[in-house]
């Protein structure tokens, strides 16, 4: 099952540009306005304004990881594996009144500033606790923070970012502390390569994927949150659901790494039941082939070896996911995208 368009490139980078009323391709229009928008300096939103055509908007992209690449001559760019790692966590952790997570303020800080030592936010605190204070009028004003350690180093006044709720509900960053100059800083800090004006010839073609694992149920789950899936896997998901007959779709775990012609690139993801496995991914010109082993789907002990093989191109999610068949009320579905 293929679904075209589904996870744009979440990618930075410099170009110079000339053109004062030029517009992105439609392939790209949307780029900017995603998490990446947090990392981009007023030269890159500079630059991005003027690019007008898909060759520019990939060697934009391009550059812009390679110039925040700590190690240029290996085919990773850690920095860039470690922003997608925490785009997909603040998408499920941070999701409010359907707003992605990555694109809400505790997002934001999350993103550019990496996990804080604890937080104390409301509805989605992973240490419990909070404060409420009043607002204008009588209109109670919930507030948060996160808190992190070595705020010298992050040229925080105290190690405490705090937040204020909304009338909507979304959570926004207080100025207190230095807080927007301790992200300013910090998006400044992670170009490390600042007078790269050309990727590189040598930088191998490797190619991105995402696999996302997603636990499906017959019976309908009640949840105090609203499902977020990464972007792309939302609209394979309700196109699986259209043809099986699980009711519920739970995300489990997601994971980004590169792959380039048949040279496998694995990696380790927790399952469910806290039971890891490994996933390995080849990638040729032709498709793709995904194996996870061992992989327990049902009875405890019980191991299965996931081998399948299918096509993708570039900005396409495939759904690869098990299929139990029978009366089966249970499976995990793994979701693989070929991000650009």
């Amino acid at each position: 099952m293929r679904h075209t368009r589904l996870l744009p490139a979440i990618t930075i980078a410099l170009t110079l540009a000339t053109t004062s009323h030029a517009a992105p391709p439609a392939r790209y229009a949307d780029w900017a306005k995603g998490p990446v928008k947090w990392l981009m300096t007023p030269d890159d939103q500079k630059a991005w304004s003027g690019i007008d055509n898909e060759r520019a908007a990939r060697e934009f992209i391009a550059l812009f990881w390679a110039r925040r690449d700590p190690t240029p001559d290996t085919p990773e760019n850690e920095y860039r594996d470690e922003f997608d790692h925490r785009v997909a966590v603040a998408d499920v952790v941070f999701s409010r009144n359907r707003t992605r997570g990555a694109l809400t303020d505790p997002g934001r800080v999350y993103i550019i500033l990496g996990p804080p030592r604890f937080s104390r936010i409301p509805a989605y605190s992973n240490s419990g606790g909070g404060s409420s204070g009043k607002g204008i009028g009588s209109v109670p004003q919930s507030v948060g923070s996160f808190v992190y350690e070595n705020p010298r180093a992050l040229h925080l006044a105290d190690g405490t970012l705090r937040f204020v709720a909304i009338l909507d509900g979304q959570y926004v960053l207080s100025p207190q502390g230095n807080s927007f100059g301790a992200l300013d800083d910090a998006i400044r800090a992670a170009i490390v390569n600042p007078a790269l004006r050309a990727v590189p010839a040598s930088t191998p073609e490797w190619q991105r994927f995402q696999v996302t694992l997603v636990h499906a149920s017959t019976s309908t789950r009640r949840t105090e949150r609203l499902e977020i899936f990464p972007p792309g896997v939302s609209k394979a998901i309700e196109d699986v659901s259209a043809l099986l007959p699980w009711k519920s779709y739970q995300f489990v775990d997601g994971v980004t790494f590169s792959a380039r012609n048949t040279q496998p690139a694995t990696t380790t993801m927790l399952a469910q039941a806290g039971k890891p496995y490994r996933v390995v991914l080849r990638f040729t010109d032709t498709g793709a082939s995904l194996d996870v082993s061992p992989f327990r789907v049902e009875r405890e002990g019980a191991g299965e070896i996931l081998s399948t093989t299918f096509a993708i191109k570039p900005g396409e999610t495939v759904s690869v996911g098990t299929s139990r068949g029978g009366d089966a009320k249970e499976a995990l579905l793994f979701f693989v995208t070929w991000i650009e």
